[in-house]
């Protein structure tokens, strides 16, 4: 990670590039199962923004 700043960060542009980035990683799908089961209130996970993290556990 060579930014670590751009997953911590509230500003939009900054979660967009560090989503696009979370793409390449291998670890994305365990990531994304960990976050989706212990929601974290902030920074990008999985590609995902706190909002979006949201409402993919509100879909049935």
């Amino acid at each position: 990670m060579s930014e670590p700043s751009l997953w911590l960060s509230d500003a939009q542009a900054d979660q967009e590039a560090a989503g696009w980035r979370c793409m390449a990683c291998p670890a994305i799908g365990a990531c994304r199962r960990y976050v989706l089961a212990f929601p974290e209130p902030s920074a990008v996970w999985a590609g995902m923004t706190p909002s979006e993290r949201s409402k993919s556990r509100r879909k049935p």
